[in-house]
């Protein structure tokens, strides 16, 4: 399953929410050493006109061929899976999602 895919299906599963959609946006930056990249997607909820990190995905790796980087989308793709079952496995953060209530990571919840 592709990216795109991946985030469709998120935003279905959230359910039809006039103004709340999850976004993806893919970065793939080349490193000072030409045989190195650097993979940067950020994961955006964004209700009505504000938005918020949901989370980041960092990948840095040697990148020479087009299979090694066929390779490092697929790991990519596997980590934004991943990141989105532990969302959907969390009760109060999908609550808050759906709700309309996420206004990103409180550093002191207390």
């Amino acid at each position: 399953m592709e990216a795109v895919e991946i985030i469709n299906t998120f935003n279905k599963f959230l359910g039809d929410i006039d103004g709340i959609i999850v976004a993806l946006q893919r970065a793939k930056m080349q490193t000072k050493i030409k045989a190195f990249k650097e993979y940067t997607w950020i994961v955006w909820y964004i209700n009505k006109e504000k938005k918020y990190r949901l989370f980041t995905l960092n990948h840095s790796v040697r990148e020479v061929t087009e299979s090694e980087e066929k390779h490092n989308i697929k790991l990519m793709e596997e980590s934004l899976l991943s990141n989105l079952f532990n969302i959907i496995q969390d009760d109060k953060l999908l609550k808050s999602l759906r709700n309309g209530e996420f206004t990103g990571w409180d550093i002191n919840p207390n």
